[in-house]
């Protein structure tokens, strides 16, 4: 596109100018930040050298910022004012299916029609803040906050219409209920709606720049960052208070409404290269807002945090108790794990019994599902353990090793000794519950045929069991990885009621409950205690039953390829069904066959660990950037200590990621 064209052009109105230089300047799906910023520097060096475009440029920009209005994109783009998350995700679906008006003359809409296309946000936020300083000042384009001035009024509105926002949001009951002292008149949130209203009626009374109200200015920053302090609390007390959709969603509301408010005070305050620095981080934050208001996917992402912070921050301490620190705790789980696949061998036999009433497939389904739900409930209550279970627990702990240090050489090696610590716990996990649950399935099964003179399975059924295992003849890997995102929806099933147990006071209320006062204090106390500590890992474990058994159903109804595979299962199903061949299994089978339980345990724990951990690092806002750094550091830790992954040392290696200056050329 010829820039001198455009801007020479008569005909063209100042809109259609600014599309069409943006469409010169916005690089392809496939071209990088080179593109635009070499385009950028195109420009520039036509209005340095041709003065009158750089005039008519001027022109058009100073035309637009006149005829248009900004309070409403400066105090509702990118900002949660009502609603709830997924309110929000119904009013962005029905934006999209039905889009609102457009109001013709905010500022807004023009951003909207000059960078129209849903990548712009990209390439626009990659090109340096310098370069856009640099078109800004060679263009001499500036925002003119001058008294009596619009764009100074503008920015007072929007300031005053945050600041009253911020005081409602401050008053929500379910945050008025979770933090102390904001409830009354002496609250931050009361407190900074006065200094601003002051504030500006001073600006507009004294008619005098923004930036001489040296103390007010101070006075109300003070307020605000006293305003996040309170949001703080909400985090740093969570193990207390718990944590709940509104609460979280609440806060996010109110932390953007904050930082937004400190953003334009920030821009009334400052002058000169400090003010167009804070100008084009606004203007980058408001095409990125307004490029993806309506993206469910965006809304998702950038939100995660929020969901994945409910359900995830009281599985640390529990997750303690899914990682041997030492060879005594090593061997404890082998012994736990030896009695989670005793009884998961029974749940394999009473599966494959149930099959043989021939209910519907409904009933049939609700039969497998208090099946699994109960004996996983067993498991629970007589502290086995199961493997690939215990990733969801594990990943905050892991999130949590990073935090101080998500991006140094300490967070990195933190976390690999916890890697490592997990990998070794989670195989003697697998060799206990695999060890255990193939024996006494074959037993059980033995004993079956000579009590009742058949095969639980038939030949027929036993060898279809065989081969359903198959990672290359059937669907195995893929009911495997679907098996593992119902390990990680349980932990997150778990660690929604352990939230609720916390946030609602569970135990304190079955303590004063009228109906229980006949009961001793000592023994509601017990119980109130146990249901505190066991109600997210019971829900857990009993919904994870019903959601194994129901996939099964839902692929049966839709006719498509959704099943399940659970490592331990499948293991306990090839015993029953050796059993039942009578060891008419060739040497062949049985070893693809346990190479195939295997990839199936495999693909277990990489799913439901991938998901926990990546969970848990939302829900933390960890920024960890140095995955390359941590696979080195365990490459070479397997390579140097490979039995460290399979078995604990008799002491724990003191393992250190060093960083070597790269030899000087002679």
């Amino acid at each position: 596109m010829d820039f001198r064209s455009v801007l020479k052009d008569q005909r063209l109105d100042s809109i259609t100018v600014l599309i069409a230089l943006v469409a010169g300047i916005r690089p392809g799906r496939l071209e990088g930040t080179d593109f635009p910023i070499a385009r950028l520097r195109e420009l520039m060096q036509l209005v340095k050298e041709e003065p009158q475009l750089k005039d008519v440029l001027l022109s058009h920009l100073v035309l637009l910022s006149e005829v248009t209005t900004s309070t409403k994109m400066l105090t509702q783009s990118g900002l949660i004012s009502t609603g709830g998350f997924f309110s929000d995700v119904l009013q962005k679906i029905k934006h999209v299916l039905l889009p609102p008006l457009k109001d013709p003359d905010g500022l807004e809409t023009i951003l909207n029609s000059i960078f129209n296309k849903p990548w712009d946000h990209k390439w626009v936020n990659e090109i340096p803040d310098t370069m856009w300083l640099e078109l800004f000042h060679e263009i001499g384009f500036k925002v003119q906050l001058l008294p009596d001035g619009p764009e100074l009024n503008e920015v007072l509105n929007s300031i005053l219409i945050l600041s009253h926002r911020i005081v409602v949001l401050g008053l929500d009951p379910l945050l008025v209920a979770k933090v102390p002292g904001i409830s009354n008149l002496d609250s931050p949130f009361f407190l900074q709606n006065k200094e601003v209203t002051s504030y500006v009626d001073q600006l507009r009374a004294k008619q005098t720049r923004p930036g001489d109200e040296t103390i007010e200015y101070n006075a109300i920053t003070a307020t605000l960052n006293e305003c996040l302090e309170k949001l703080r609390y909400v985090h740093q007390n969570k193990d207390v208070i718990g944590a709940s959709m509104g609460l979280t969603y609440q806060s996010l509301k109110l932390n953007q409404h904050l930082n937004r408010i400190k953003l334009l005070l920030k821009l009334l305050r400052e002058s000169g290269n400090t003010q167009d620095i804070v100008l084009v981080r606004l203007f980058k934050e408001l095409v990125q807002n307004e490029n993806t208001k309506s993206s469910i996917t965006r809304h998702f992402s950038s939100n995660v945090g929020t969901l994945a912070y409910q359900v995830s921050e009281h599985a640390a301490k529990t997750g303690e108790h899914y990682v041997s620190n030492d060879r005594k705790e090593y061997f404890q789980f082998f012994k736990y794990s030896l009695g989670g696949g005793f009884i998961v061998a029974f749940l394999v036999c009473i599966k494959i019994l149930g099959s043989h009433l021939h209910y519907p497939p409904l009933i049939l389904t609700i039969f497998n599902g208090l099946n699994y739900g109960i004996g996983f409930l067993i498991i629970h209550f007589a502290g086995f353990t199961l493997a690939t279970k215990q990733p969801a627990m594990t990943a905050t702990l892991l999130a949590g090793s990073l935090e101080g240090h998500s991006n140094d050489n300490i967070g990195i090696s933190n976390l690999a000794k916890l890697i490592v610590k997990i990998s070794r716990t989670q195989f003697v996990s697998f060799a206990g519950n695999l060890l255990m649950v193939f024996p006494v399935s074959w037993l059980l099964s033995y004993c079956w045929f000579a009590i009742k003179g058949t095969h639980m399975a038939d030949a027929e059924k036993a060898v279809s069991l065989i081969s359903e295992l198959d990672p290359v003849h059937s669907w195995s890997l893929w009911y495997a990885a679907i098996a593992g995102m119902l390990l990680f929806s349980a932990g997150l099933i778990s660690g929604y009621f352990d939230n609720k147990v916390v946030f609602n006071h569970i135990p304190e209320r079955i303590i004063s409950h009228p109906l229980l006062r006949k009961i001793s204090l000592r023994r509601r106390d017990k119980v109130a205690s146990y249901v505190g500590s066991n109600l997210g890992s019971m829900t857990g474990n009993l919904m994870l039953g019903f959601l194994l058994a129901f996939m099964t159903f839902l692929g049966f109804i839709l006719g498509l390829p959704i099943d399940v595979r659970h490592v331990t299962f499948v293991t306990g199903i090839f015993g029953l069904a050796h059993e039942s061949l009578e060891q008419n299994v060739q040497t062949d089978v049985i070893v693809w066959t346990v190479i195939s339980i295997f990839l199936i345990g495999t693909m277990n724990f990489m799913v439901s660990f991938g998901l926990a951990i990546w969970t848990a690092i939302k829900a933390r806002n960890v920024q960890f950037k140095q995955t390359w750094k941590l696979i080195n550091l365990i490459k070479a830790w397997f390579l140097t200590y490979p039995l460290d992954f399979f078995f604990p040392p008799a002491k724990e290696r003191n393992v250190e990621l060093v960083e070597t200056e790269p030899p000087a050329e002679k």
